[in-house]
């Protein structure tokens, strides 16, 4: 089932895929992806999988920045 399209739901898919077709861009409010909510769906997506983007974890050929949240809240970065 796929999720309605709106502007949460196309960002986190923009967060986790890097992508968004034609259709799903022009249904963003203005055709923007604003920042808090960029902010704000990264921030559910790290508490809920642990890793920005999820599922890229022990991939070392990953090229891009990689989010880790560990305990108490803290995030780490990695760079490749």
């Amino acid at each position: 089932m796929a999720l309605p399209m709106n502007e949460q739901n196309l960002i986190e898919k923009l967060i986790i895929e890097s992508h968004l077709s034609v259709p799903e861009r022009h249904a963003l409010p203005n055709r923007v992806a604003r920042f808090s909510v960029i902010v704000a769906q990264a921030s559910l997506v790290l508490e809920r999988d642990g890793w920005l983007p999820p599922g890229r974890k022990g991939i070392s050929e990953f090229s891009g920045a990689l989010i880790e949240r560990l305990d108490g809240g803290i995030c780490r970065t990695r760079v490749s």
